[in-house]
């Protein structure tokens, strides 16, 4: 008795459910049948656990084993709420420290995606210009990979200068082309 949680009791039980022995208040329990429910459960198995309210209306587990010579069963029991306080922290703990891994996740996601997305409107901004037809200059964004489409825009900006530039000589050509033939037209019908 000295041992056990003030909110906790033992207790010896014969096999018709008559309590021998109580840790707290003999003087009560002692030479009183237990309750039905109980001294039921108590003689369906040698041994095992199961919850029970108290006639206080405490919800209590109660966990027995029987002595084989006497068929008498030694029982504890305890508050449900005590027995499950650990759970309780545990689980408070667990959800804490998730809580806080998933707030450290989303912020680390958080910068990493900024990292990211700078150097993705950068190449909208070069894209941009370059669906205009103007040239860009060659341009470091921090990230491998859109450094490497940066320097696709750049060639690909370049090359559309190029075909332009050779579509403006060819228009010339075909303008000059076009004028010298009027010229020759004109001339053999003057004459």
């Amino acid at each position: 008795q000295d041992q056990l949680q003030p909110s906790w009791a033992a207790a010896v039980v014969d096999r018709d459910g008559w309590v021998v022995a109580h840790s707290r208040d003999p003087a009560r329990y002692v030479g009183q049948l237990g309750p039905l429910e109980a001294v039921a459960r108590l003689q369906s198995a040698d041994e095992g656990w199961f919850t029970f309210v108290s006639a206080q209306g405490e919800l209590r587990d109660i966990a027995f084993t029987h002595v084989t010579l006497s068929g008498w069963a030694v029982v504890m029991g305890l508050p449900h709420a005590t027995l499950m306080a650990p759970v309780r922290i545990s689980t408070l703990q667990l959800v804490v420290g998730g809580l806080a891994t998933l707030a450290l996740a989303l912020l680390f996601a958080g910068l990493v995606g900024r990292q990211v997305s700078r150097p993705i409107r950068q190449l909208v901004a070069l894209g941009e210009r370059v669906g205009r037809g103007e040239h860009i200059p060659l341009t470091r964004t921090g990230l491998r990979e859109t450094d490497s489409l940066a320097r696709t825009l750049h060639e690909a900006a370049e090359r559309l200068a190029q075909a332009a530039a050779e579509r403006q000589m060819l228009l010339e050509r075909t303008v000059q082309g076009q004028e010298e033939e009027r010229r020759r037209i004109a001339r053999e019908l003057h004459d």
